[in-house]
C-alpha cells in the first residue's frame, strides 16, 4: 500500500476510489475494518458472522464507489450504516419478533441523518458528556470497568475501595446512564442488541 495514501482524508480517498484506485480502497479497508468488525462482533458474538458482515459491507462499498450514480459523501457514515443494516438483516434471520425488528429499525432512524449516515461523532460526544456528568469516583470506576476492561477486584485494588463499593458505583452509573435523556435512544439499540 502506498504510504502517501495513509495521510489522505476520507474525501480524498473517496475521489481516488471513484476513479478505480484499489490502493485508496485498501486504505479505507485498513482504516475501518477493525472498528466495523468489533462493532459487529459485540452485537452478534460470532467471529465468523462478524467477519462475513464486514466483508459484505466492503464489497457493497466498492460496488457503490464504481457506480457513477452513487451518493456517498461520508464514507465512515456509509460503512457504519451499511454494517448496522446488515446486522439487522442477520438478526431478522435469527427470528426477531416484529416488535424487536421495528424497535431496531426505529433506533437506526433516530441515530441517522441525511444520506443515511450515522452521527458517530455526535453519538460519542453524547456518551462522553453523559459519563462526565457522573460523580468523580463513580465515573472513575465506570471508566476502569468499561473502557480499560478491568474486573471489579482489579478496580477495587487500584482505587483502594471494596469490591462491593465498585459494584455499587457501576450499578449507579448504569442507572444514571439508562435514565439520561440524550442516551435513552442509544441505550434502546444497545439493549435490543443484547436480546
Amino acid at each position: 500500500m502506498k504510504k502517501s495514501f495513509q495521510s489522505l482524508s476520507d474525501a480524498e480517498l473517496l475521489q481516488k476510489c471513484r476513479r478505480g484506485d484499489s490502493y485508496a480502497f485498501e486504505v479505507f479497508f485498513s482504516r475501518y475494518w477493525k472498528r466495523l468488525y468489533t462493532y459487529s462482533y459485540k452485537i452478534l458474538d460470532d467471529e465468523y458472522t462478524a467477519d462475513e458482515i464486514v466483508q459484505e459491507v466492503f464489497i457493497k462499498f466498492w460496488e457503490q464507489l464504481k457506480n457513477t450514480q452513487n451518493q456517498i459523501t461520508l464514507p465512515e457514515a456509509y460503512l457504519f450504516t451499511a454494517t448496522k443494516r446488515t446486522i439487522a438483516n442477520r438478526l431478522r434471520q435469527k427470528g426477531l419478533s416484529q416488535f424487536q425488528e421495528q424497535l431496531f429499525e426505529d433506533t437506526i432512524q433516530i441515530i441517522s441523518r441525511d444520506n443515511d449516515s450515522i452521527e458517530f461523532e455526535d453519538t460519542q460526544r453524547v456518551i462522553t458528556a453523559a459519563i462526565d456528568e457522573l460523580p468523580e469516583k463513580c465515573r472513575d470506576v465506570f471508566y476502569l470497568s468499561r473502557f480499560e476492561e478491568l474486573n471489579n477486584k482489579e478496580i477495587a485494588e487500584k482505587l483502594g475501595i471494596s469490591i462491593r463499593t465498585v459494584e455499587t458505583h457501576i450499578s449507579n452509573a448504569l442507572k444514571f446512564l439508562k435514565n439520561h435523556k440524550e442516551l435513552s435512544k442509544i441505550l434502546t439499540i444497545v439493549s435490543l442488541m443484547l436480546i
